[in-house]
């Protein structure tokens, strides 16, 4: 489901090429990164997609947050500790309501990869971050009807963001 531009949930319908070729460009990015995968997202989203199905096709291991884990920062931060969660994925509205806990900020250290997309990711942000961080992040985005994302670039603190470029075959 989207809401897209119009605030209202809608269903959308993925053609399976779409997400074959969503597959092949998640699995070159997350699949030389170690640690668990966490599914931090509701099924009826679209990113629950990148965030379960592409992953198990890869062999890996995907850890699943509970309710009260995908809303209360303290709880999300004993999970990727305990479960060894080296990739995640977020918006930034959820980033930075989670860096208002300190037991997050320490465990967002060993994350690997962190996906941010779905909104706008601001300088001052990625800067907050990056002070507890130092993996990879990726700005990601596009709209659900593409199938996730059709953009995706790696961001730094220092350099302007972007939404990067189109990725293969959008």
């Amino acid at each position: 489901y989207t809401s897209g531009s119009t605030g209202k949930p809608k269903g959308v319908m993925l053609r399976h090429r779409g997400v074959c070729n969503l597959y092949s460009q998640v699995k070159k990015m997350i699949e030389p990164v170690e640690g668990n995968v966490l599914c931090s997202t509701n099924s009826v989203f679209d990113c629950f997609i990148v965030e379960t199905l592409m992953p198990l096709a890869m062999g890996r291991c995907v850890v699943l947050a509970d309710e009260e884990e995908m809303m209360l920062p303290w709880k999300l931060a004993a999970l990727l500790e305990e479960q060894n969660v080296g990739v995640f994925e977020m918006t930034p509205a959820r980033l930075k309501m989670c860096l208002g806990n300190e037991a997050f900020c320490k465990a967002a250290g060993n994350i690997k990869i962190s996906l941010i997309g779905g909104e706008v990711l601001t300088k001052p942000l990625l800067e907050q971050f990056c002070q507890y961080n130092d993996g990879i992040v990726m700005n990601i985005y596009g709209p659900t009807e593409y199938t996730v994302y059709t953009t995706m670039t790696r961001v730094w603190p220092d350099e302007h963001i972007t939404i990067g470029k189109p990725m293969q075959n959008t």
